[in-house]
């Protein structure tokens, strides 16, 4: 009896020894576990694959949720994908859990940057610019999308050229460049710099997409409609892939091929705006009134300010012999063509004449109008960063604000226009 217990007792110290290398195993793995999780999200960072390196890093973080180089690649990724009001709380925590203060304020300063608010952002470019760290193209890619964003086309050539001249191999530069041509309806220059684009990265598909469109619109139809299949294989759930190559489709007359891709666009996001619209147009060019209606219908109520839509619409009730309600929608489009057709000019005067406070200010009110009201605000915040005391401005963004529910933003900026207002007749008085 007393060696069968011994033995049960050496069987159950063995056991625990094994469960506790086992633990120690276990507990060590994960600090590893994490570093290679970062790893990868900084290798897929280097690539421009923000996606993936998010993927990574979320793991990395259920692994350990206290290591601040996690937090801070998280920042960095988000704000490359655009999710900018989550940067500066993960670089908050970053610095809590020990993370460079310094290079959190640099980040937080590329942030601001991206984000279009130079007046906070420009003074510290030269600090920037003249300690690159190993930052030097994010630097760069940060404030050129801040000078797009409020037309400051100038300011951004001369730091794209920066960039392309001290990192010739970075081929976000080059889509950088594209961008800025297509936007300027430059298609012969986009393409390059597109095509040099994909030289450096080839498995940058959306760098192929916006190759595939400008190809489109330099005729070149059967390379981009090679290139978009493409596209569409490597991005097979992207539903504005789909949507960009039915719109090539379409434009070479080609829409027995074009509805079958807006309908898998449809299948991948069923209340996908830009194919909604496309295919009710599809279905009204062709007669097909009874079809065209029902995404033409999803697609305003999407957007009730399209003022395409609202053509497209009206002429489809019309057709189908529902005249009382095709003539509200066929009024609003009437009365949207000429404003939007100033605005176009304005939109060109813009790159002459970048510091003029007031005609931003009237492209945004056009927008918020007929446009699309977040751009119209967007619009609206770049003549403030020009005149922070523009009135009408603060007053266009109190209604905004206003009608769409934000309270605290509303008041912000009915206050911000009264206090002007206010300033302003106080001096005219003592005048």
């Amino acid at each position: 009896m007393r060696e069968r217990r011994v033995r049960f007792w050496k069987r159950l110290g063995a056991a625990a020894v094994i469960a506790m290398a086992g633990a120690a195993t276990f507990w060590g793995a994960i600090p590893l576990a994490v570093q290679f999780h970062g790893g990868r999200a900084g290798q897929f960072l280097h690539r421009h694959d923000n996606p993936q390196a998010l993927r990574e890093l979320r793991t990395a973080l259920r692994l350990n949720p206290e290591r601040a180089e996690t937090y801070f690649l998280l920042a960095r990724t988000h704000r490359r994908l655009g999710n900018l009001e989550q940067v500066e709380s993960l670089l908050r925590v970053a610095q809590r859990l020990g993370g460079d203060p310094d290079r959190a304020q640099r980040e937080t300063w590329m942030t601001w940057a991206q984000a279009g608010r130079l007046r906070e952002a420009e003074p510290h470019l030269s600090e920037l610019l003249m300690d690159l760290r190993e930052d030097g193209a994010e630097i760069c890619a940060a404030y050129v999308q801040g000078y797009f964003a409020n037309f400051q086309l100038a300011a951004a050539r001369r730091l794209l050229d920066a960039w392309q001249r001290d990192f010739p191999n970075d081929p976000q530069a080059f889509f950088m460049r594209g961008y800025l041509n297509q936007a300027l309806a430059l298609w012969s220059e986009a393409a390059e710099a597109y095509r040099r684009g994909l030289e450096l990265a080839p498995s940058q598909t959306q760098i192929r997409v916006r190759l595939a469109e400008v190809l489109g619109e330099l005729g070149e139809t059967d390379v981009a409609l090679q290139q978009f299949e493409r596209c569409a294989g490597e991005l097979p759930g992207d539903a504005a892939v789909f949507a960009a190559w039915a719109k090539c489709l379409a434009r070479q007359g080609r829409t027995d091929q074009a509805r079958p891709v807006l309908q898998r666009a449809l299948e991948i996001a069923s209340m996908h705006f830009e194919s909604l619209r496309q295919l009710g147009e599809l279905e009204l060019a062709e007669g097909n009134f009874a079809q065209a209606l029902p995404p033409l219908q999803a697609a305003a109520s999407q957007r009730p300010y399209d003022a395409t839509t609202r053509k497209a619409m009206g002429k489809t009730l019309q057709a189908l012999g529902r005249t009382a309600e095709a003539q509200s929608h066929l009024e609003y489009a009437a009365a949207a063509e000429p404003p939007l057709a100033r605005m176009e000019q304005q939109l060109r005067e813009v790159f002459d004449r970048p510091q003029d406070p007031q005609l931003r200010y009237e492209i945004g009110s056009t927008l918020l109008r007929f446009g699309s009201p977040p751009d119209g605000a967007k619009w609206l915040y770049t003549a403030l960063e020009l005149e922070s005391d523009h009135a009408a401005a603060h007053q266009a963004l109190a209604a905004y604000y206003g009608r769409i529910g934000d309270v605290q933003k509303a008041a912000e900026h009915q206050a911000a226009s009264e206090r002007v207002l206010s300033q302003k007749a106080k001096r005219d008085n003592s005048g």
